[in-house]
């Protein structure tokens, strides 16, 4: 009897295990993988190399090596009024914000409060009579308490990286649209240079063909062509 008590034991513990290691943790996240060759013709030269995605990266002031300062403050100009950006920003702010606080559920949380309280005494409890005037007082108090959860289940773990991928994904995202936005803006600044270039390049050939005229007409007015050449 004792032997079949102890064999019904173990029997349980071993399902209470097998329930705890089946929703201990959540499944880890693997990408998929594409099928691709293990080398390409390309790379038969030595001159291959893999991509290397690096989308919350800091491009840096890229710009600057043309050497205009006009651009230099247009591209300051359009980082600080482009609404886009602001959210892009906002959201990675919040994302940021999310994980901070996913990451504090890994440690003992301590709340402190103090707070005053006013009372009466009765006048019973002071043994006087029923009319009798007692008078208030204040009682400050404060309490502090520690709180902290096992993370049995993985559950914070999960909110943890899940967090974190959201705050990655919002990096990538601004880096993105800040790149987007300057490349805009110095797209959008050369081809008003070339427009204008256009337009002295036309404002030259304009007078140009003015003084050819006028010299022209000079020499008609002297006797020296005839009209047909003017």
């Amino acid at each position: 009897m004792q032997t079949h008590k102890r064999g019904l034991g173990r029997f349980s513990a071993l399902l209470v295990a097998l329930a705890l290691a089946g929703c201990a943790t959540a499944p880890d996240y693997r990408p998929p993988r594409p099928d691709v060759p293990a080398a390409f013709k390309e790379a038969q030269g030595g001159n291959w190399k893999v991509a290397e995605p690096a989308e919350a990266g800091h491009r840096g002031q890229w710009w600057k090596i043309f050497g205009d300062p006009v651009l230099d403050e247009m591209q300051a100009r359009a980082e600080q009024a482009n609404q886009d950006l602001k959210a892009a920003a906002a959201r990675l702010a919040q994302a940021r914000a999310r994980l901070g606080e996913a990451r504090a559920d890994l440690y003992p949380g301590v709340g402190v409060g103090a707070g005053p309280t006013r009372q009466r005494p009765s006048p019973a409890s002071r043994g006087l009579p029923a009319d009798a005037s007692t008078s208030a007082s204040t009682l400050w108090r404060a309490q502090a308490a520690v709180s902290y959860e096992v993370d049995l289940f993985g559950r914070i773990a999960s909110a943890v990286e899940a967090a974190s991928a959201a705050a990655e994904q919002g990096e990538a995202l601004l880096r993105s649209v800040q790149l987007a936005l300057q490349a805009d803006v110095a797209h959008a600044y050369f081809l008003v240079r070339e427009l204008d270039a256009g337009q002295q390049l036309y404002e030259g050939t304009v007078a140009l063909r003015e003084r050819t005229l006028a010299l022209i007409q000079r020499r008609y007015d002297e006797g020296d062509i005839s009209e047909l050449d003017l």
